[in-house]
């Protein structure tokens, strides 16, 4: 809840690795669940939130959905 704590970097990458398949919609069932992934995702969700901000994997999808219902030789408008 706060404080100092320790984590091994194998744990951190693997549920980083577990993430970005999850967020990107893509599949993962050959990585096993890392361990407090429910967790660890809404901690990080509602942090986006509280901080009224998006990250890359956001921006990413929105521009993929966009372009989903446009021609894609025309640009982007706002």
């Amino acid at each position: 809840e706060h404080g100092d704590f320790g984590v091994a970097l194998s744990e951190v990458l693997a549920a980083w690795k577990y993430f970005l398949l999850d967020k990107l919609q893509l599949s993962h069932n050959d990585i096993p669940l890392p361990q407090n992934y429910d967790l660890i995702r809404k901690e990080y969700d509602c942090f986006l939130k509280r901080t009224n901000t998006v990250d890359l994997i956001d921006v990413f999808i929105t521009f993929k959905e966009l372009r989903i219902n446009e021609d894609p030789e025309e640009p982007l408008t706002a």
